[in-house]
């Protein structure tokens, strides 16, 4: 797990000054080549068109000492900026815990606690244990071990074997912390089991840790911020579904360790959409879950979601089970989502390298334009597909490898991104086009990145507070009531 600091890195730091000086006096000592001779007429050529390459009568400097001459003269010019350079390249990138170990490969990565004397964070590792980190020592302060990473697991579903257990959700704060696997094992407990005391702000029925045995073949488990109780999973043809450990019933004859729920135990269980213009039933394959609602972080009531197969679903439950917004937002698989402060601007990445951004107003209200020219003609409504609904759909970027994890910062002025291709991208996405302002090689492939709001950078000069909560979005309307009438037209 490393930690990169933003404030002393510099804009493409891989290609500072002082790296393509050294590159291109390497590669000028390459493209030459040298030879000893006594002809007069090369002598002369060679003293008119090469007189830096020989200082004798009829010798010529062999490729080596030109190059070591050619590196000490830039040592000497640079020497200063280089170890400057150097000096500040030690401090920028820092390992705060853990080893390169494939085994120990950290599948989910939260902030427990963030304030400005303590930084926390949670990890949850291929090997089965939780650990609740220092972000500044890198001592850790709490860790547990899943005993279900020790059995060996082969489950065939959907005509795939699943042969290994990892974790596909992460959920916590400085005391309690849920988790969830593919295999269906959701856990919520507190990071100490000794003190097993009820959350404040929980009305947990019966004594910790609680555990539920869910279906096999989840991708997704996500909760709210500030409410543990109420969860959301979905996966390999398991549709959403949400659940409240306050009110799950369990079925009687369970007597094991892992309960399973009633089958209308369920908050919310969605229901797939019409089949496709053939007749054809839609697969199911939702690989990530995002709240609609950031202002109000107990709220439940809309949910996005992205699937393997492209399609963006925007769910209401108070409405309908199936989703009141399906587009076909990419012909990739969809990693990870993520919605920013304005609850408008949708980003998401897929497998093939690429980060993308859609408007959500736009796309329900052409959606509901859609749908009244549609009902008013008594036309057969066809597929959603994004050149129905004109989604405007930008690029930010397209990397060499697949994007893992997106994480917005400041006052979602700029946004980070890392996955298979080694690389710390962050973007600048305030401005009217997308720039790469900062890319980091970070040496092994990444898996998940977060943002620490007590740092203090806020991108355009915004106030964040030590929760991530930003205090200066005004509304349009904040903006126009704001500003001062000089004078009123006369009527």
């Amino acid at each position: 797990m490393l930690a990169v600091n933003i404030s002393v890195l510099n804009e493409k730091h891989e290609d500072t000054p002082q790296n393509k000086k050294r590159r291109m006096g390497t590669a000028a000592t390459k493209n030459l080549s040298f030879k000893k001779t006594t002809n007069a007429a090369d002598l002369k050529k060679i003293s008119e068109g090469a007189k830096i390459l020989s200082t004798l009568p009829g010798i010529v400097k062999n490729r080596k000492q030109v190059a070591q001459e050619h590196l000490s003269s830039q040592k000497e010019r640079t020497e200063t900026e280089v170890d400057t350079n150097s000096k500040s390249s030690d401090t920028v990138i820092k390992i705060i815990s853990g080893t390169v170990q494939r085994e120990k490969a950290i599948d989910q990565l939260q902030l427990a606690s963030v304030t400005n004397d303590n930084l926390q964070l949670a990890v949850a590792r291929r090997c089965g244990s939780v650990e609740l980190i220092d972000a500044k020592s890198g001592s850790t302060i709490s860790t547990f071990e899943d005993p279900i990473f020790n059995e060996k697991v082969s489950i065939k579903i959907n005509q795939k074997t699943i042969n290994e257990c990892f974790y596909v959700g992460l959920m916590t704060n400085d005391r309690h912390f849920s988790t969830c696997t593919n295999l269906g094992h959701f856990r919520f407990q507190p990071w100490n089991l000794d003190k097993s005391e009820k959350p404040e702000d929980s009305d947990l029925c019966g004594s910790l840790p609680f555990k539920m045995k869910l279906e096999p073949g989840l991708c997704k488990m996500k909760s709210q911020k500030h409410n543990f109780n109420a969860f959301a999973v979905g996966g390999n043809e398991q549709d959403l579904k949400i659940y409240d450990i306050n009110k799950v019933e369990f079925k009687k004859d369970t007597v094991c360790e892992w309960r399973s729920p009633v089958l209308k135990s369920a908050l919310f269980s969605a229901k797939n959409v019409p089949n496709d213009y053939l007749g054809l039933r839609v697969p199911v394959w939702i690989t990530d879950i995002e709240f609609a609602d950031k202002k109000n972080q107990t709220d439940h009531s809309k949910i996005i979601t992205s699937t393997g197969y492209g399609q963006i679903r925007i769910y209401d439950i108070r409405v309908k089970k199936q989703p009141v917004l399906d587009i076909q937002a990419n012909d990739n698989f969809i990693n990870t989502i993520l919605l920013a402060e304005n609850e408008r601007d949708l980003y998401f990445s897929d497998n093939k390298g690429g980060i993308f951004q859609i408007d959500l107003n736009m796309a329900l209200s052409r959606r509901a334009t859609l749908d009244k020219e549609l009902r008013l003609e008594k036309e057969v409504d066809i597929p959603t597909t994004e050149n129905k609904l004109n989604l405007n759909k930008k690029v930010i970027s397209i990397h060499p490898g697949a994007v893992k994890s997106l994480s917005l910062m400041g006052n979602d002025s700029h946004l980070a991104a890392v996955g298979l291709d080694r690389k710390l991208s962050i973007y600048r996405i305030s401005g009217k086009k997308n720039e790469l302002v900062v890319q980091s090689y970070m040496k092994q492939r990444m898996s998940a990145v977060v943002y620490d709001y007590s740092s203090g950078f806020s991108g355009s000069g915004s106030n964040v507070d030590a929760d991530g909560n930003y205090s200066d979005n005004e509304t349009i309307d904040d903006i126009w009531n704001s500003i001062e009438v000089v004078n009123k037209r006369k009527s």
